[in-house]
């Protein structure tokens, strides 16, 4: 076959081989083939991530929804125990470690004059994790204590030089060690409150001025003219009545001014006055946060305490939440007879730290009502008859009781039952399940039978 070219003349086409034909046709076919499948691979790929992403979407939902019912259950667990959760507050995780860990932290706050030797601010502070509620209770520095032999040997082990006869004012018990005065403070401030302290936190006068200056200072109302101006100390105060913006050397004269007719009441007042005004205008997350570093720093040269760095995590995320309005101030109820001596009242220290520690149902006067569901009891064996206390402590569990728990009697071993409370109303319960026990009121003398509970039972040989 002849044809011609672009030039004009003919050119002589050569014909393919068979064999070149069979190639060719050969290719076109793998090539359809080839591309069909991948077609069909791209359209079942797609098909795949579509099903893949649609399940786990639909996995995603039905694990949001069940993490969501589970967080609605533990929510109401931990209502029908009385403890309310604050709204958006904690996540999942942090919810159930909630439910788990203890409902309250208990701390307390010493300031120290060195140069004396004596503690100058003694405050107990008690924070509800819940509820995001701190109490703050003043302790009267003159507050009488009195330690048993036993809390005197602890002190003894612990590094302390206690007097003999256990008797002391609350503010020299700092004195009793130089390294480990924090905690024979905590010790004393437990025996007068009756209940637990987690954390001591003592800072020296110097540190607190630094604190109060790092922060930007207070303002506050000074109720009256504060002078004080002694030739034996360094400390002098000169403040004028009314509003004004307090350093740190003037914050600390105002909340140690205490020439007043009630004397240490009006110093209290005045340093509760103070910790309100430092929550609300100073102890904000982004004054701390800005000045995290040198408040930090001047923390750690002024301050001596139990609190620990890896307890830091636990209590960083309510910084956000506190509210100055949750904050409540109270003062130790105690009287100054004639001489130098706060005598304070156990069974109104009691009533009181009863009121601050419950969230349930209350009475129209404000006071506790009590259930045999939520009341906290504390069987002992007085019988000196192995499983006494076990064997009432499963009685009362069968009736209804929830929280009871039990222990041995240190004393003589008594022949009958005894049911002792701070609480008329705790009393009368319990008499139900044993009509033949003596009821008794504590008193300083049986209060460490209730420990942190609300009654105590005695079980007696009577009750074998």
């Amino acid at each position: 076959m002849r044809t011609r070219s672009k030039y004009g003349k003919r050119a002589k086409i050569k014909q393919p081989s068979a064999g070149r034909i069979l190639a060719v046709k050969f290719t076109k076919i793998v090539a359809s083939i080839v591309g069909v499948c991948t077609v069909v691979v791209s359209v079942a790929a797609y098909g795949y991530v579509t099903h893949a992403n649609n399940a786990f979407e639909n996995h995603l939902r039905r694990a949001q929804a069940a993490e969501q019912a589970e967080r609605e259950e533990l929510r109401e667990a931990a209502l029908a125990e009385g403890r309310e959760i604050a709204p958006g507050l904690l996540n999942f995780e942090e919810d159930i470690e909630m439910l788990s860990a203890p409902t309250r932290t208990t701390f307390l706050l010493v300031g120290v004059d060195y140069v004396a030797g004596l503690a100058d601010t003694v405050m107990a502070g008690i924070f509800n994790h819940n509820t995001m509620d701190i109490s703050l209770i003043s302790i009267p520095r003159d507050t009488f204590v009195q330690f048993s032999p036993a809390t005197v040997r602890e002190m003894q082990a612990r590094g302390g030089f206690p007097p003999a006869s256990g008797q002391a004012r609350i503010n020299s018990v700092i004195n009793y060690s130089r390294t480990n005065g924090g905690d024979l403070m905590r010790i004393a401030a437990e025996g007068v409150l009756g209940i637990e302290i987690d954390y001591y936190f003592v800072i020296d006068l110097a540190g607190f001025r630094d604190i109060v200056d790092v922060l930007g200072g207070v303002t506050i109302d000074v109720p009256q003219r504060m002078f004080y101006d002694p030739y034996d100390q360094p400390l002098r105060i000169d403040l004028q009545p009314g509003v004004q913006h307090l350093d740190g050397a003037a914050a600390e004269g105002f909340v140690r001014f205490r020439h007043h007719p009630t004397g240490d009441i009006f110093r209290m007042q005045n340093q509760q006055t103070f910790m309100n005004a430092l929550l609300e205008q100073s102890l904000t997350r982004e004054n701390v946060m800005n000045n995290a570093f040198e408040l930090a720093g001047v923390i750690l040269n002024s301050t001596t305490t139990n609190f620990g760095i890896t307890d830091i995590p636990r209590y960083i995320r309510y910084v956000t939440q506190l509210d100055p309005r949750r904050l409540e101030t109270y003062t130790l109820p105690s009287a100054r007879p004639a001489g130098s001596f706060f005598w304070h009242d156990p069974l109104a220290t009691r009533m009181m730290i009863d009121g601050i520690f419950w969230d349930g149902d209350v009475h129209d006067d404000g006071s506790r009502v009590f259930a045999k569901e939520t009341l906290r009891v504390n069987v002992i064996n007085g019988g000196a008859m192995s499983g006494l206390a076990g064997v009432r402590q499963q009685m009362l569990f069968q009736q209804g009781f929830v929280y009871v728990e039990t222990d041995s009697f240190e004393g003589a071993r008594t022949s009958y039952c005894r049911i002792i409370s701070f609480h008329d109303e705790a009393s009368e319960i319990m008499a139900q399940y044993f009509p033949a026990a003596r009821i008794e009121r504590a008193d300083i003398t049986t209060r460490a039978l209730i420990g942190t509970g609300d009654v105590a039972v005695i079980i007696g040989l009577d009750q074998r």
